[in-house]
Order: structure tokens, then sequence, then C-alpha cells
């Protein structure tokens, strides 16, 4: 995809970004963290750098913890398609096995017909 050139306000000020997202993408997330921004600077006494540092770090840590948690789904997707893998193979042996038993049976009864 190709990256264009954004306009976005937070807090205030304008900044240019480029980025592979929708202009509409871009500007839902400035909205996001300047309401987040603002929210800070009703409710406390920080000045807006603190109010923007308290919302990346809010956000660092969101994706911190996401990370952490993607890579332990993909731990437990891994043991699981290797558990599938097991699962598998075991039903394969015993379909074959069936297989094998049913045709000596079959080949048993040839031998052996029945009298009725």
């Amino acid at each position: 995809m190709e990256k264009t050139k954004h306009t976005v306000k937070v807090a205030g000020f304008s900044f240019k970004v480029v980025s592979e997202d929708t202009a509409e993408y871009m500007s839902a997330l400035a909205r996001e963290v300047d309401l987040k921004i603002d929210a800070l600077l009703k409710n406390s006494t920080l000045s807006t750098t603190q109010a923007a540092v308290a919302v990346a770090l809010d956000y660092a840590d969101t994706v911190k913890k996401n990370d952490s948690s993607t890579e332990s789904l993909k731990t437990q997707l891994k043991e699981s398609l290797q558990d599938v893998a097991v699962a598998r193979k075991e039903a394969d042996f015993y379909k074959r096995e069936l297989e094998r038993l049913q045709g000596s049976k079959i080949e048993e009864n040839k031998e052996n017909p029945a009298l009725w």
C-alpha cells in the first residue's frame, strides 16, 4: 500500500504524518488521542506535554501487554497444531489398522464360509 501524508490536529497542534492508513483512520486516531489528552487536562494540573506523555505511556502499556498476549496465543496455537498433527497420525494409523482387520476378516470368511 502506498504511503500518504496526512495532517492531524492533537491538543491544539497540527501534525503531518506519513502513513499507509486512510485519512479517515488517521483523523479518528488523532481524535481519540486528543480526547484522552483533553480528559487528563480537565481533571488535573498537568501541562499539555505531561498529558501527552501520560497518554503515550498508556498506549505503550496497552501495546506491550497486547504483544505479550499475542505471543502467548501464538505459543498455545503452535502447541495445539502439534497436538492436532499427532492426533491425525494416530487416526491414520487406526484407520489403516481397521482396514487391515476388516480385510483379514473378509479373507477368513472366504476360507470358512458360513453354513447358513
